[in-house]
C-alpha cells in the first residue's frame, strides 16, 4: 500500500499526492460540476510546481464511487489544462481512468484518450483492475 498526503478535497473530488510520485483523484459525483474541480486541482497543481518542468505526470482517476463522468468535457479540460506555452513545455502526461465494472466503456470513449494531444497518452481499467492501473501509471514506456 502506498502511502498519500492530502492535497486537496472539495465535496466532489480529492486529489491525495501518493509517495511514488501518482496524483490519485477520487470522485464523488459524476457531473460537470465534479470535472471542474478536478480541473481547479490541475490547476493548483501548476502553480505549486509539480505540473510544468516535469518530465512525467502521473494521474489516476477513481470513479468507482461516483460513476461515470462526462469524459469527452474531462479531456477537453486537461487538454487546455496541458499545453504549451511559450518557455513552458507540457510534460508527459499518463492517467488511467478506473470506472465502475457496470458500466460499459464504449470504444468511443476509447477513441476519445487516442485524440489527446501529444505527450498524453490514457487508459482505461475496471474497478477489479486497480493494481492494473497503478501498474500501468507507473511505467516510463
Amino acid at each position: 500500500m502506498f502511502m498519500s498526503k492530502d492535497v486537496g478535497t472539495t465535496a466532489l473530488c480529492q486529489c491525495q499526492e501518493r509517495d511514488n510520485g501518482v496524483f490519485e483523484f477520487t470522485f464523488f459525483a459524476d457531473d460537470y460540476h465534479a470535472v471542474d474541480q478536478w480541473a481547479d486541482r490541475i490547476e493548483q497543481l501548476q502553480l505549486a510546481g509539480k505540473w510544468y518542468g516535469q518530465p512525467v505526470v502521473r494521474l489516476m482517476l477513481d470513479t468507482r464511487d461516483s460513476g461515470q463522468l462526462p469524459l469527452r468535457y474531462l479531456f477537453e479540460c486537461l487538454s487546455d489544462y496541458n499545453r504549451e506555452y511559450p518557455h513552458l513545455q507540457p510534460p508527459h502526461v499518463r492517467l488511467a481512468y478506473v470506472h465502475p465494472s457496470s458500466f460499459t466503456m464504449l470504444d468511443v470513449f476509447k477513441m476519445f484518450a487516442t485524440l489527446l494531444p501529444v505527450p498524453t497518452v490514457a487508459e482505461f481499467f475496471t474497478e477489479d483492475e486497480y493494481d492494473d492501473a497503478m501498474n500501468w501509471v507507473l511505467a516510463d514506456d
